[in-house]
């Protein structure tokens, strides 16, 4: 696979060297004028006048970091492929805390370093390595468990300032109409004591505190029209994909007006709902 960039620029400021109590800057950003890619001679991928931005808000103890990607044209798959213009693809996330992350980083990279230094030497006899015994094996594996409690309760400390993702743009036009949509995802971390996760009730305490939505909405002829085939069958299987909205709709789970489909979602606690309708 060969994968050929035209025209790359960056450009923007960072500051590697941070304390929590600066005043954190960093910008950015990625300018290509095309991206195409190969396999065995054939394109698969073309994208042309591809502009990724980034930004870093700063709110005191957190931050904020934002994406915003733009796309003019696409070309996915052969020449015949999916067509894709005026693609936009804006993500955030969303109250990181610094002094949290910064100790993440710090524990982190304590980690690495520790394991480098316990891993055998190359070429070291495999007997000798054998012959070091439990007591070396225990140690290490003591060793890792005290690395990864503090980076548990480091991580509790990112959780407590509630932090959040969230797609701020999806949209992108095609030839059978538009696409758009966003999503979020929040971590309720009020309340929460920096040493609350534990390895075994990190999943139980997300569930209880992780929630979110999402919406979408795209032409009725991109949902009928999609990997549509041009042949004889192709009356049959656009029937068929008719019936098959016509049940989501009747379901509940998608809103038809004639001329685009659209859902809502939303998840928590208390489950999962599209359009008001609880399906978990």
């Amino acid at each position: 696979m060969n994968v050929n960039l035209s025209n790359l620029n960056l450009s923007g400021t960072y500051k590697d060297e941070k304390s929590a109590t600066d005043t954190w800057k960093q910008d950015g950003r990625i300018k290509l004028d095309s991206v195409e890619a190969t396999r065995n001679g054939n394109a698969f991928l073309k994208l042309q006048n591809l502009v990724l931005d980034t930004d870093l808000k700063d709110h005191g103890n957190n931050f904020d970091l934002v994406y915003q990607t733009k796309i003019d044209k696409s070309l996915f798959g052969d020449a015949n492929g999916v067509v894709a213009d005026d693609i936009h693809f804006d993500f955030s996330y969303l109250n990181l805390n610094k002094d949290a992350l910064l100790k993440i980083q710090a524990a982190s990279k304590a980690f690495y370093e520790d394991m480098a230094k316990t891993q055998p030497a190359a070429g070291a006899d495999a007997a000798a390595v054998a012959a070091a015994g439990d007591d070396s094996t225990d140690a290490k594996l003591a060793q890792q468990k005290a690395h990864m409690a503090v980076l548990m309760q480091h991580a509790g400390e990112l959780v407590a300032s509630s932090p959040g993702f969230r797609i701020d743009r999806l949209s992108l036009k095609t030839p059978n109409g538009d696409v758009a949509g966003n999503f979020e995802v929040n971590l309720d971390g009020k309340g929460l004591a920096p040493d609350a996760l534990k390895g075994d009730n990190v999943m139980a305490l997300l569930k209880e505190r992780i929630s979110g939505k999402g919406s979408l909405t795209l032409a009725r002829d991109v949902f009928l029209n999609a990997f549509e085939q041009k042949n004889a069958a192709a009356p049959a299987q656009r029937q068929m994909k008719e019936n098959q909205l016509k049940m989501y709709v009747d379901q509940g789970y998608i809103k038809d007006d004639g001329k685009q489909l659209s859902l809502e979602s939303t998840f928590g606690p208390q489950g999962v709902a599209i359009n008001g309708k609880r399906i978990m």
